[in-house]
């Protein structure tokens, strides 16, 4: 079955979305509204991950992972 995958456009690639469609779902206007905004706001996802920095480790046994993406900083957490 066909499928839409909207990804961040870096090195990391990261998947924002991906749904399987069909030749039928499009029968329906309510599914083609429904899609258009689920892609746009994959599209706003895909930008906001690449904005954020991306640090390069090096593989280790346990993890084949090459890319962590820093994480946000949690604004209720106070620093001392």
């Amino acid at each position: 079955m066909p499928r839409i995958i909207v990804e961040a456009d870096d090195s990391t690639r990261e998947v924002v979305f991906w749904e399987r469609v069909g030749e039928e779902d499009f029968d329906a206007d309510h599914f083609r509204s429904c899609l258009c905004d689920r892609i746009a706001w994959a599209v706003a996802d895909a930008e906001e991950v690449q904005r954020r920095p991306v640090q390069l480790v090096a593989p280790t046994e346990e993890s084949d992972e090459r890319f962590v993406r820093e994480s946000e900083p949690d604004p209720d957490l106070v620093y001392a």
